[in-house]
C-alpha cells in the first residue's frame, strides 16, 4: 500500500485537509499529517513512507527578520535535497504561487522555487494556475490539475432563512451581501466597503477573525456610522457558519490577489452566487450560472457586478448540485490515486 505523509500547520481552521485525507483513507490509502520534517524523522522514515505531500510551506522558514527567513528557507530547500537523495517523492499542492503575506527577505523565493523545481509531481486546482506556475518557476516535475473539492456536507445546515435573518435584525425583505473569512490587506475589504456605501439598499454582513487589532480598526473605521453593515470580527465557529450564509442572498469577495479561494468554493457549496473577480482559478469556478466575476482593472467593476446581482435569480439547490457534481472528493481521491501509483516505490 503506498503510504503519504501530508506535511501541513495542524493549526489551520480550514477543513480543506480533513476533507482530502478523509477521502484518500476511504480509497485505500494510508496517510498521516505530520508538521515536522527534520533529518532524523526522514532517516526513522526512508523505509516507511512512500509520498511527502506538501501543502502550505510558510511556516517552515518563517522568521521576524530577512536573514532568518532566508536562513530557514535554506535549511527547508537542505532537507528536500535529503528526502529526495533518501529516496523519497515529493508532491507539492500550490494553493499559492507566492504567500499572499510575505516573508522578509528571500524566504519565500527559495521555498517556493526550490520545491517547484524539486517536487516530482505538482498539483494545482485549475489550468489558469498551471500557466502561472510555468512562468514564474522552474518546474521540472509533472503538473497535474486537481479541482479543489466542495464543502457540502461539512456543516450543518439546520438554520432557516427566517430564523437568520432574525438573529442579525434583518428585515426578510432586505438583500444581504456577505463577505466571510479572514481579514488581511488582499481581501479587498475597502474596496468593497466604500462600494457598498455608494448604493441606495442592501445590507452588508462581514464576517471573519482580522489579523491584528490593526486590521479590525481599519475595518470598523471604513464602516463607521452606517448601521445597513454588520460586523462580526473573530473567529466564527463551525456551528455559526451555516447561519451566516442563509442569511444572505450572495457573498461578494473582492479579492485583488487570489489563485485558489476556499471561501468562494465554500459559498457555492452552501448554495450561494458568488461575486469575485476575474483573477487566478475564479473565472474556471465560477460560471453565469454561479455568480458574476468583474474587471479588477474596473473603477465600476465590483459596484456594477454588486447591483447587477440583485437582478437575476439563482437557485440554491442548482448551485450546491453542480458543487456536488463537479468537485466530488470521490472523484478528487481517484486523481489522486492515479498521480501516488506511479510514484510508489518498493520496501
Amino acid at each position: 500500500m503506498t503510504r503519504i505523509v501530508f506535511f501541513y500547520n495542524a493549526g489551520s481552521d480550514n477543513p480543506y485537509m480533513t476533507l482530502l485525507t478523509g477521502a484518500l483513507r476511504r480509497a485505500g490509502y494510508d496517510v498521516a499529517c505530520v508538521e515536522g520534517c527534520s533529518p532524523w524523522w526522514l532517516w526513522k522514515n526512508r523505509n516507511l513512507v512512500d509520498i511527502l505531500h506538501f501543502q502550505w510551506v510558510q511556516y517552515f522558514y518563517v522568521g521576524g527578520h530577512s536573514w532568518s527567513s532566508t536562513l530557514w528557507a535554506l535549511i527547508f530547500l537542505a532537507k528536500l535535497f535529503l528526502a529526495r537523495w533518501m529516496g523519497f517523492k515529493l508532491v507539492w499542492t500550490v494553493h499559492n504561487l507566492m504567500p499572499h503575506e510575505r516573508s522578509p527577505g528571500l524566504g519565500d523565493r527559495i521555498a517556493h522555487g526550490g520545491l517547484a523545481f524539486l517536487a516530482d509531481e505538482i498539483v494545482v486546482h485549475c489550468h489558469a494556475a498551471a500557466a502561472l506556475l510555468q512562468k514564474t518557476f522552474v518546474t521540472r516535475g509533472r503538473i497535474h490539475v486537481i479541482p479543489h473539492g466542495h464543502y457540502a456536507g461539512w456543516y450543518h445546515e439546520n438554520t432557516s432563512r427566517s430564523e437568520a435573518r432574525a438573529y442579525f435584525n434583518i428585515p426578510e425583505s432586505e438583500y444581504v451581501y456577505l463577505y466571510f473569512g479572514s481579514i488581511r490587506p488582499y481581501k479587498g475589504l475597502e474596496r468593497l466597503i466604500r462600494t457598498f456605501r455608494t448604493l441606495p439598499a442592501g445590507s452588508l454582513v462581514i464576517a471573519g477573525n482580522p489579523s491584528d487589532s490593526r486590521a479590525e480598526g481599519k475595518i470598523r473605521k471604513w464602516c463607521r456610522d452606517d448601521p445597513r453593515i454588520s460586523l462580526h470580527l473573530s473567529f466564527i465557529p463551525d456551528a455559526q457558519v451555516p447561519c451566516l450564509f442563509e442569511c444572505c442572498d450572495s457573498v461578494v469577495l473582492p479579492f485583488s490577489d487570489v489563485l485558489t479561494s476556499g471561501s468562494a468554493i465554500l459559498a457555492l457549496s452552501l448554495g450561494r452566487p458568488v461575486i469575485a473577480p476575474s483573477l487566478g482559478c475564479l473565472p474556471e469556478l465560477v460560471s453565469g450560472r454561479l455568480g458574476l466575476l468583474f474587471d479588477p482593472e474596473s473603477p465600476s467593476g465590483l459596484e456594477n457586478s454588486m447591483t447587477e446581482i440583485r437582478h437575476r435569480h439563482y437557485s440554491s439547490e442548482e448551485i450546491k448540485s453542480h458543487m456536488r457534481e463537479h468537485y466530488d472528493w470521490r472523484d478528487i481521491a481517484k486523481c489522486y490515486g492515479a498521480l501516488y501509483g506511479r510514484k510508489a516505490r518498493s520496501h
